[in-house]
């Protein structure tokens, strides 16, 4: 909206959260610690928000942590965990007390957090926009494998927007059929999720979600400025 007064002032308050060490950004209101969580979607949003202010420095700094991230997955693109600390690395718990934080399988049938490679990777092809290097449009690819190999149960989620919003970016970019094909799955999905009302719900949910709604808006419009009408 070009309200720059409060975005800077947003980006000032988010530096805060910052550590200098990883790039990343932590995911605790208070915590600096090294064992201080960072969350592949945290970061990511953070970067985006750097690249909308101008900080293009900050934003190649989460670029690299996405890197580092990606480099240390045990089982990717089959699973990929999504939490970070300095002092532990990889957050990959045996028996997690919330696994739809730490990790996505592919494999599994049930609600997951599938937007993560989706959040990733439409940041890093931002990232590779603002700064032309190569490097950030192939990690986006990578990120995107996950999606590629995702059973179909994960591409009828809602949460799939950030995946169509991803492929919408890289199909833009690259003109690459695999990324048309993939927007337009998330499309027609999202779509035969809405109600005859027009709006979405929460999976579960019998009453209209406005923040859910507002949020398939911006995925389906992404997806169309890419594609064209579905």
């Amino acid at each position: 909206m070009r309200q720059f007064d409060l975005s800077r002032r947003g980006m000032d308050f988010l530096l805060n959260f910052r550590d200098p060490e990883t790039g990343g950004f932590y995911s605790s209101l208070i915590e600096r610690k090294p064992s201080t969580l960072q969350d592949i979607w945290v970061v990511s949003g953070c970067g985006i928000a750097a690249l909308s202010t101008g900080m293009i420095d900050i934003a190649k700094g989460v670029g690299y942590w996405l890197n580092n991230i990606l480099s240390i997955q045990p089982d990717y693109p089959k699973k990929l965990y999504t939490v970070y600390s300095r002092s532990n690395g990889l957050y990959t718990p045996t028996n997690s007390q919330d696994p739809f934080r730490h990790v996505l399988d592919t494999e599994l049938e049930k609600d997951q957090s599938f937007f993560h490679p989706g959040i990733a990777g439409g940041f890093l092809a931002l990232l590779y926009q603002a700064t032309g290097e190569n490097k950030w449009i192939e990690l986006s690819k990578e990120y995107m494998l996950l999606a590629e190999t995702a059973n179909p149960y994960l591409w009828r989620l809602l949460r799939a927007g950030k995946i169509g919003w991803c492929a919408s970016v890289l199909y833009t970019l690259t003109g690459e059929k695999i990324y048309k094909d993939m927007a337009i799955k998330v499309g027609n999905n999202l779509i035969s999720a809405q109600s005859e009302e027009g709006y979405w719900k929460a999976d579960g949910s019998d009453n209209p979600s406005n923040d859910i709604t507002a949020e398939m808006v911006v995925w389906l419009d992404e997806i169309y400025q890419s594609i064209g009408s579905l």
